[in-house]
C-alpha cells in the first residue's frame, strides 16, 4: 500500500470520527392493506400505460470506517495485477458492508433496481415500499413506475463528484432514448432522490448540460441532508430541473461538517437563491430533528447511527417523499420555506404543515412487510 494512501486513510478515519462524535398531506380516505408484490413482478406490463415515472436513488459519500473484515477483503484482491488502489478496493467492497448496504446502492452507474442487483434483496424491498406510497398518492393504474440506483465510488472529493455526475448525465441520456425507442407513446418524467453528496452529484448535470446539451430534464429533484457548496449550488437555476426540494434537519451536523472537499469554510444546510421551484423543508420528527443516517438509512442491527426511539422507526425520511412532495405542490405553490413535523400518534403518522395536518394511517402495515432478515 503506498505511503500518500495511509495518509489519506488516517485523515478521513480522523474526519469521520469527528463527525460521529457530533453527534397537510395528500391521504387516501379509506385504510387499504398494504401487501409488496412478488419478485417477479418487478417488471411492468407497460402495454396500457399513458406515463412512465423514473425514480433513481443516489447514496452519499462512503467514508472509509474500519471493518476488519472488508479490509481483509481489499487486502487479497490488492494482490490481483490491476491498476485500482487498495483505497479504491477498500471503499468498493465497503459499499455492501454494515450501514451502507441498508440503502438503495448497487455496483457502479446506472442499473435498474431486480433481484439480480448486488444489495438485491433491501433495493427491491425499498423500490416496493416506495412504489406503494407512489401509488397512494397518484391513484391512477396509467402510471408506470420504475427505480433505479446510480452508483458512484463516494469519495470525499468535488472533482470526482463532477466526473460522476458527467457519467450519471450520459447514462441517463442513453436509458432515455432507450425508453422512448421502447415506449415511444408514453411520457417519461426522471425523478432523483439524492442523499449528502448524493445531490452534488445530482446538482452537476447542469454543467454536463451545459457542455453535451442534450436537453436533459430532471422533473424533480429531491435532496436529503445534502452539503450546499459554492461550487455546486449555483446549478439549481439550471433549466435542466424543474423543480428542486432541499430537505434538511437542523440536528444533522454531517451536512454541515465537510471542508475537506470545499473551498467554503463550511457547508450550508440551505440554498440562498429564492427561486420559484426550490422548495426548502426544515424537517422533524416529534420533538426530535432526524440525524443525517436517519434522512436516508433503514433501520437495522448494524445502523449504530439510527436511534432506536426516532419515531419513524424503521424507516428513513426519504421514504415518505411521494407523500412530502405532493402535498407541498398541491398546497404549498407559492411558498419557499417550510416547516414540517412528523408526529406518531397512535398505529398512525400525523404530518404537520405550519397550520395544516393530515393523518397517514397505513405506518403499521407498512413495517410488518419489512422482513427481520433484511434490516
Amino acid at each position: 500500500m503506498k505511503i500518500k494512501n495511509i495518509k489519506k486513510f488516517l485523515i478521513i478515519f480522523s474526519f469521520i470520527s469527528s463527525v460521529i462524535l457530533l453527534g397537510k398531506l395528500v391521504i387516501i380516505p379509506k385504510k387499504t392493506k398494504f401487501t409488496l408484490e412478488e419478485k417477479n413482478n418487478c417488471v411492468n406490463n407497460h402495454t396500457s400505460h399513458k406515463k412512465h415515472i423514473i425514480t433513481v436513488f443516489i447514496h452519499g459519500t462512503i467514508l472509509p470506517y474500519p471493518s476488519y473484515k472488508v479490509f481483509k477483503k481489499a487486502l487479497k484482491n490488492q494482490k490481483n495485477q490491476d491498476k485500482k488502489s487498495f483505497y479504491s478496493k477498500y471503499l468498493k467492497n465497503l459499499r455492501y458492508e454494515l450501514i451502507y448496504k441498508l440503502q438503495p446502492i448497487s455496483d457502479f452507474g446506472l442499473l435498474e433496481i431486480n433481484e439480480d442487483n448486488t444489495n438485491g434483496e433491501r433495493n427491491l424491498l425499498i423500490a416496493k415500499l416506495y412504489k406503494f406510497l407512489c401509488k397512494y398518492v397518484e391513484n391512477d393504474n396509467n402510471i408506470l413506475f420504475s427505480f433505479y440506483t446510480f452508483g458512484w465510488d463516494g469519495r470525499l472529493d468535488s472533482k470526482k463528484r463532477e466526473e460522476w455526475g458527467n457519467r450519471l448525465y450520459k447514462e441517463l441520456i442513453d436509458k432515455i432514448e432507450e425508453l422512448k425507442k421502447k415506449m415511444p407513446n408514453i411520457e417519461l418524467i426522471i425523478h432523483v432522490l439524492a442523499h449528502s453528496h448524493g445531490g452534488n452529484v445530482a446538482l452537476n448535470l447542469s454543467k454536463s448540460e451545459e457542455i453535451l446539451k442534450k436537453g436533459l430534464v430532471i422533473d424533480k429533484l429531491v435532496l436529503f441532508g445534502t452539503p450546499i457548496q459554492s461550487e455546486t449550488s449555483g446549478f439549481i437555476n439550471s433549466d435542466v430541473f424543474k423543480y428542486v426540494y432541499n430537505i434538511y434537519s437542523k440536528s444533522d451536523p454531517v451536512q454541515v461538517v465537510d471542508i475537506i472537499s470545499t473551498k467554503d469554510s463550511f457547508s450550508k444546510r440551505r440554498f440562498s437563491l429564492n427561486l420559484s421551484k426550490l422548495k426548502q423543508i426544515e424537517i422533524e420528527v416529534g420533538k426530535k430533528g432526524p440525524l443525517h443516517n436517519e434522512l436516508w438509512f433503514l433501520k437495522g442491527k448494524d445502523n449504530f447511527l439510527y436511534r432506536k426511539k426516532f419515531g419513524l422507526n424503521p424507516f428513513p425520511v426519504s421514504i415518505f417523499t411521494p407523500l412530502i412532495v405532493n402535498f407541498i405542490d398541491s398546497n404549498f405553490s407559492d411558498t419557499n420555506n417550510i416547516e414540517l413535523n412528523i408526529k406518531k400518534e397512535g398505529n398512525d403518522l400525523k404530518f404537520i404543515f405550519h397550520d395544516f395536518s393530515y393523518s397517514f394511517t397505513n405506518f403499521e402495515n407498512l413495517k410488518k412487510q419489512i422482513p427481520k432478515k433484511l434490516v
